[in-house]
């Protein structure tokens, strides 16, 4: 019977090689175990060093596109003033605070004030969101808002007790005009203002929550603006406008 170790470890089957004590073949077996485990862990080493690699990767590029989405561009809230805003006036306004405000001296069916804020280019879309305050007695007058000198939103008010237009509890009607995305939020009630006391228990004046997503398309700047169709000072209807913030956004 033929003994050669090396003639039998090339000739036998794979079941049988593996299964083999005798010396020579215990040894093969060893290192060929060696062997695969060593390819083995390579194998394993270099994909948890690429998966953490694409695991970096990616939580890189989400950071990314948290940054810009979270961009807060600008943001006035008039506490300190009038800041880049060119016309109205800000006022302390009993019952709302400080506010940028707007009534018929300051115009009649224009672009009362207006401020140029920078955007991302980088991102999609800008957000812009503010308060409309319908102080005191309107008179089924409006109120617009501007982008870039164009209209894209109206809100039209009347007073409670006024005669002609008829009385009720009833809010701004808001209407958007195309050319951007608007969302009207819901009206607040509240009284204030300056308007005569022994009237002006009888007004309800409202606070409109508004707010514009418009498409950048590369652009670096926009600008925004506020105009009404009133026809008195403050003191009897105004308009104003508070809690603007503008923020970049991947998504409307």
């Amino acid at each position: 019977m033929d003994r050669d170790p090396v003639r039998h470890m090339h000739t036998a089957t794979p079941r049988a090689f593996a299964f083999d004590e005798s010396g020579a073949t215990a040894v093969d077996w060893a290192v060929l175990s060696a062997a695969t485990l060593g390819v083995g862990l390579a194998v394993i080493s270099a994909t948890s060093s690429g998966l953490n690699s694409l695991s970096g990767d990616i939580s890189t590029g989400l950071s990314a596109v948290m940054e810009v989405t979270e961009s807060v561009l600008a943001a006035f809230d008039f506490e300190t003033g009038i800041g880049t805003w060119l016309g109205g006036v800000v006022l302390d306004v009993p019952g709302f605070g400080n506010m940028l405000v707007l009534d018929g001296q300051d115009n009649a069916g224009g672009i009362g004030t207006y401020a140029t804020i920078a955007l991302d280019p980088n991102a999609a879309y800008a957000e812009i969101t503010f308060d409309l305050a319908f102080v005191d007695s309107w008179d089924n007058e409006n109120a617009y808002v501007y982008i870039n000198g164009t209209a894209v939103a109206l809100g039209t008010f009347t007073h409670l007790d006024h005669p002609q237009f008829g009385t009720g509890d009833v809010p701004p009607a808001m209407t958007e005009l195309g050319g951007v995305t608007v969302t009207f939020g819901d009206p607040v009630a509240t009284q204030g203002g300056y308007f005569d006391a022994g009237h002006a228990g009888h007004y309800v004046d409202y606070t409109q929550p508004v707010t514009l997503v418009i498409e950048t398309g590369g652009a670096s700047e926009i600008e925004l603006g506020f105009g009404t169709t009133l026809n008195s000072s403050h003191t009897d209807e105004s308009l104003g406008i508070d809690n603007i913030q503008v923020i970049s956004t991947e998504t409307p």
